[in-house]
């Protein structure tokens, strides 16, 4: 079995990231990182599935840890440790 993988997957076909990714990718592993000093009973904070723009990202988290609130709580989700995220 063969598979293709497609162009723009293709390391020679990747993009350098420009100044302001790089910022924001910065920004946003130093409010992980916050977070989870703030809240190191909570088994991570994903960020993967997330259906809300990069950029909204620290500032979310920044909220978390002002109010307290796990991304669960903040988001009024429950966590369910038997689903699939």
């Amino acid at each position: 079995m063969t598979y293709v993988v497609p162009e723009f997957f293709r390391r020679e076909n990747m993009k350098e990231p420009t100044e302001q990714e790089k910022e924001l990718d910065k920004k946003i592993d130093e409010a992980i990182r916050k977070y989870q000093e703030h809240f190191p009973e909570d088994n991570g904070l994903m960020t993967e599935a997330w259906s809300l723009p990069p950029k909204e990202w620290p500032d979310i988290i920044e909220r978390c840890i002002t109010e307290n609130k796990t991304m669960w709580e903040l988001f009024g989700e429950e966590y369910d440790p038997e689903a699939d995220y």
